[in-house]
């Protein structure tokens, strides 16, 4: 892809110990996102996905290959990539808005105070947080504290948002409203993301392409699947959307046909609306949704 954003190339990865190697982790791993695409990489546990997004992060060198964010390859971590884990990450002893004013003091440290609270305070507004600024990590829901974390990263307004199961250990309920969330924030800042998990309906949910991977015999990537579903998304009507079942079980099919060691299957037909994502191009299927509109829908636009 001549105008990705973001380029892995042929990366490598094995775990060393003093007494020997481990067999590697990556092996030859190959990936391309445009700008202001969302991309996915899904796979079962093990298959190399966190460490992967570890690399691209530049918390991680790779043993080979190459990670190019923007034409500049990725030699250590850096501000132009905000990181939310699974876990949060945030510092106990600070509040909401230090957490955030910390990483925006980083990002501009030439920044008056007042400079910073301001644009601190609108990041935390996006996420629904200015009523909990003076209270600590340790006060807030698990929903909260990745809100903290969503709004840290997006407010040193990275040129990638690089996402590890962010939402994994939440129950459904509060997963699904910060799946929202997250798509109207990524639409409004044309954000460009890399998304980790082992869910295969947030994947549908939240990607335009899903990069599957497989962990036998190596971490790799074997497939790139375009989502082509209408963008306006929601958790609580992705299964009405047009051609989520057939992707779906296409999604199901090779990850299990992968774990049993048999080739998956083709993908049905009635998938076959899909098209590449480009940042030149618009998803335009039209939503068939309850209210019976055949209009085209996209990112961003509400009904």
């Amino acid at each position: 892809m001549r105008d990705a954003f973001l380029r892995v190339e042929g990366v490598r990865k094995a775990y060393r110990s003093q007494k020997s190697q481990s067999p590697p982790v990556l092996v030859g791993v190959d990936l391309s996102v445009a700008r202001g695409q969302i991309a996915c990489v899904l796979g079962p546990s093990g298959c190399g996905k966190s460490t992967l997004l570890k690399i691209v992060a530049g918390l991680e060198p790779p043993d080979a290959g190459v990670v190019l964010v923007d034409e500049r390859e990725v030699r250590g971590p850096g501000l132009d990539r905000g990181v939310v884990f699974q876990d949060h990450a945030l510092f106990p002893w600070l509040s909401v808005l230090d957490n955030v004013r910390f990483a925006v003091k980083s990002r501009w440290p030439d920044w008056d105070r007042a400079r910073v609270h301001i644009h601190s305070l609108k990041y935390l507004g996006l996420v629904g947080l200015l009523s909990v600024l003076d209270a600590r990590p340790a006060q807030l829901s698990g929903g909260m504290r990745q809100r903290v974390g969503v709004a840290r990263a997006l407010a040193i307004e990275p040129k990638i948002l690089l996402l590890d199961e962010p939402f994994g250990a939440l129950d459904p309920r509060t997963r699904a409203g910060l799946q929202d969330e997250l798509l109207d924030l990524c639409a409004t800042f044309k954000q460009t993301v890399l998304l980790i998990t082992h869910d295969v309906d947030e994947a549908i949910l939240l990607a335009d392409t899903i990069f599957l991977m497989h962990s036998a015999p190596a971490g790799s990537v074997v497939e790139a699947i375009p989502v082509g579903l209408a963008r306006t998304r929601r958790a609580a009507s992705l299964h009405r959307q047009v051609g989520y079942a057939a992707l779906r079980h296409r999604l199901l099919d090779a990850i299990l046909g992968a774990t049993e060691g048999r080739e998956p299957a083709p993908m049905p037909e009635a998938a076959g609306r899909v098209v590449p994502f480009s940042a030149d191009t618009t998803n335009k299927e039209a939503n068939h949704d309850k209210t019976g509109s055949d209009r085209p829908h996209y990112r961003g636009e509400t009904s």
